[in-house]
């Protein structure tokens, strides 16, 4: 106060808090915001904020958006150099010259300002003295947008302040650059307007754009362009030729001159629009190994070179690590045929453009994947097949893949969930009759027809399809054959060959085929004798016992030794050493052939898959267990036991229908075990080593109940047991005895003296054990027997010639 009041002018840093100063006395600072008795009004103190070296308010420096003046101009504060502290025993202080930063750097500079206008002006009031310096700054506002106002009245002028009449101030940051992404021929040049332009004393009048092919000169001007502009693109120049640039600012009489920008080196650097609509399909009607990619309708650039063909087996975004497959020059071919691809694996494909000042946009995204694949016409049927897709149609519709109109079409497929077959309807296909890869199903065909493969295919490597527990109808998904037992299965994050998953309970290690020549399932896997790959096309049964994950192997990849990460089981492809035999089942409707018993290291048990149709069946009880007969197609007992006997079911027979049972090669079946079937409807055995088959004539019941019973031979002698006879109440006798060996057996009364009356039975074949006889009471005419006393005369004779007889007698009664 006493300061000012003495005319003297107080000159204040702005301070370094890098806030805003406001009304709000909280903000200000000393002594900068010390204007007075009023200092919202009063102007007793010239506050100076600190600008960097590019005119902008520096990150330290306080600024004002007050009512009043706390700031009211601007000067450089930052990286000032002056004096500093020598004493070279310390390296910070080594240089007689340093620099620093603040509102503190900026204050001088205005105070020397002040003194200036004071010598120029002796009578001068600190309050004239102020606004000269005020009136005459520049105002940067366009330099800092965010503190428009803030900075006081802009940054000081000196020469204006003094009277003194100068040119507009120079241009800053000028450019001089290739014109990017163009065809050449042009240059743009850019700047920061002068400081003069649309503030200070408004004596710009005109930018002049000069341009020379050194950076020494000689300049001639080229353009002359009005206050506001910062910048140019020079059309008047030559490609690959230097061009260096100045531009001066002028008031109609003075000029300031830039720096020389340069040198700038017009080129034609614009890529050609990359190809935006691409396709990439299969070859059709080919025997796979061609892929044919298509960009018809590309505008080329008017100064085209070529179009690159890129691929790789991985989705892109840029091709700048990618050779081309192809370059061509001709810029009306726009289809490409890629012969050199293998067939199942996943490719991705993209065209660039290349001009002839070699530009091509790198940053394109791939189009795929796409395989490729055998697609020549398919002919299949008539009759049942067994099918599934290795290509889906976009419909997703079995009569489309079939090449059949739908209201034509005969097709089933299992729905797992529902444990039945979902039936084909057109237009209104169940969802577990939409196709997709991996699903098979039945179809009727009343005549061939042909399959025109197209549509989606399987991606690249092994194919992952998820189940449920249960049967699943599924089918190979590539175009060639699959090793099943190469298959995977993963469960819980446990991946496991198929034996282990069996062993887990997750997964039954089988799959069944059906075969169109036979028109029955065949065993897949595993190999009992007729295992095989399962073809291109071609559905498969499977059963899932839990959920999880069947992995199925690409084909090409079936050959390898193992696969990494998976569990694995010893002797996985097959039922194992042992011996084993086909049971047959055959009607004049059909043959049963895959059926199988025998025995393994550890008993193996498949069971069928669901049924086709209502045709007779044969399954197959498990071995040594007497109880009805399950569901299996396999059933081999425990190698370990000495004996094996199981139960057959025959069923769908109807009645009078004829039936014979086969077992067509015993040559497996150990040679010290005799080999005997058992009909209990009919009462009767068969050796089916003697005979090899079984004929009944189905009753009205429609399934017989069968015994097949694989026993080791009696080395001892062969002996009639316990014979007993006793007399019935009809006038009759029960007869029981015991083998101790399987054998022929005859029954026959005889009178006491030794004549025959009656033969019960004849060369009837029984197993060991207890057998049970009954004598109606009737001679061989069918006559009543008298009362009296008779004989009972078993005789027996094994398979290895031994014979034995017992008699007994029994007395009748009336």
């Amino acid at each position: 106060m006493r300061a000012h009041d003495a005319g003297i002018c107080v000159v204040s840093a702005g301070g370094n808090s890098g806030r805003a100063l406001t009304n709000s006395q909280s903000s200000w600072a000393s002594p900068v915001c010390n204007d007075g008795p009023n200092p919202l009004t009063d102007n007793y103190v010239l506050g100076v904020a600190g600008l960097a070296q590019d005119q902008t308010l520096a990150w330290y420096s306080n600024w004002d958006v007050s009512t009043g003046n706390f700031i009211d101009v601007s000067a450089p504060g930052s990286n000032i150099l002056g004096p500093g502290y020598y004493d070279p025993t310390f390296p910070a202080f080594s240089t007689y010259e340093t620099t620093n930063s603040g509102t503190s750097f900026a204050c001088p500079m205005v105070t020397g300002l002040c003194a200036l206008v004071l010598a120029h002006n002796p009578g001068f009031t600190p309050a004239q003295v102020y606004t000269v310096i005020r009136n005459s700054a520049d105002n940067i506002d366009h330099l800092n947008p965010s503190y428009a106002g803030a900075l006081g009245m802009g940054r000081i002028n000196c020469a204006r302040a003094l009277g003194a009449v100068a040119a507009p101030a120079a241009v800053t940051n000028l450019t001089a650059v290739d014109t990017p992404d163009d065809n050449g021929g042009s240059v743009t040049v850019g700047w920061t307007k002068s400081a003069d332009d649309g503030s200070g004393a408004g004596t710009l009048m005109a930018y002049l754009l000069l341009r020379g092919t050194s950076p020494d000169g000689p300049f001639t001007q080229i353009q002359e362009l009005p206050p506001g502009s910062t910048g140019y693109v020079d059309t008047d120049v030559t490609d690959g030729r230097s061009y260096y640039y100045i531009v001066r600012t002028t008031d109609g009489e003075r000029f300031a001159e830039s720096t020389v920008a340069g040198p700038a080196v017009p080129a034609n650097d614009s890529k050609p629009d990359a190809v935006s609509s691409l396709t990439v399909v299969d070859r059709p009607d080919d025997d796979g190994g061609a892929v044919v990619v298509d960009w018809s309708g590309y505008v080329a650039p008017e100064d085209f070179a070529s179009y690159r063909v890129y691929r790789s087996v991985r989705d892109f975004t840029s091709t700048s690590a990618l050779t081309p497959v192809a370059t061509i020059a001709n810029v009306a071919t726009q289809t490409f045929v890629d012969q050199t691809t293998i067939d199942g694996v996943d490719y991705y494909y993209t065209v660039g453009v290349r001009d002839t000042a070699s530009n091509e946009n790198r940053a394109i995204r791939a189009t795929g994947p796409v395989q490729s694949y055998p697609n020549n016409p398919i002919a299949i049927g008539p009759g049942l097949l067994f099918i599934g897709p290795a290509a889906v149609p976009a419909d997703r519709d079995a009569a489309t893949l079939l090449n059949v109109a739908p209201q034509l079409l005969q097709a089933a497929r299992w729905d797992t969930a529902a444990d039945r077959y979902a039936m084909y309807s057109p237009g209104n296909a169940a969802a577990a009759m939409r196709l997709a890869l991996g699903r098979g199903f039945w179809a009727l065909l009343e005549q061939a027809t042909v399959i025109h493969p197209e549509g989606s295919t399987a991606p690249a490597g092994n194919f992952a399809i998820q189940l449920t527990a249960g049967w699943h109808q599924l089918a190979n998904p590539f175009f060639g054959p699959i090793d099943f037992g190469s298959s995977t299965v993963t469960a819980n994050s446990n991946t496991m060959d198929l034996a282990s998953a069996e062993t887990a309970g997750v997964f039954g290690a089988f799959a069944w085929t059906y075969s169109t020549n036979t028109n029955e399932y065949v065993l897949a896997y595993p190999d009992l004798g007729h295992g095989e790959r399962i073809p291109a096309w071609s559905g498969f049964w499977v059963k899932a016992l839990s959920n999880c994950v069947l992995s199925l192997p690409r084909p090409a990849d079936t050959d390898q030794a193992g696969v990494s990460g998976v569990t694995t089981a010893a002797d996985s492809g097959s039922a194992g050493q042992g011996w084993r035999t086909r049971v047959v089942l055959r009607t004049a409707e059909g043959a049963d052939t895959q059926n199988y018993i025998g025995a393994a290291p550890a008993a193996c048990e498949i069971p069928s898959p669901p049924a086709i149709d209502a045709r007779p069946q044969l399954v197959l009880g498990r071995a040594n267990v007497s109880s009805e007969a399950g569901r299996l197609a396999v059933s081999l007992g425990a190698q370990a036991d000495a004996d094996w006997r199981w139960d057959i079911r025959v069923s769908d027979l109807t009645e009078g229908q004829q039936v014979e049972v086969m077992l067509p090669d015993l040559s497996g079946v150990p040679s010290t075990h005799s080999v005997l079937l058992y009909d209990g409807t009919a009462g009767r055995s068969v050796s089916m080593r003697t005979s090899h088959s079984y004929r009944f004539c189905a009753g009205a019941e429609g399934v017989r109940e069968l015994v097949l019973q694989v026993a080791q031979a009696d080395a001892g002698a062969l002996q009639i047991g316990t014979l007993s006879a006793q007399a019935s109440s009809a006038g009759g006798a029960q007869v029981v005895f015991s083998l101790s060996q399987p054998a022929e057996t005859s029954v026959e009364v005889l009178n006491i003296a030794g004549r025959t009356v009656r033969k019960v039975e004849e060369g009837h074949l029984r197993l060991a054990g207890i057998h049970t006889i009954v004598f109606d009471g009737r001679n061989s005419g069918g006559a009543l027997v008298p009362a009296g006393r008779y004989l009972v005369a078993v005789a027996a004779r094994a398979e290895n010639g031994q014979q034995v007889r017992r008699m007994m007698t029994v007395n009748l009664s009336r």
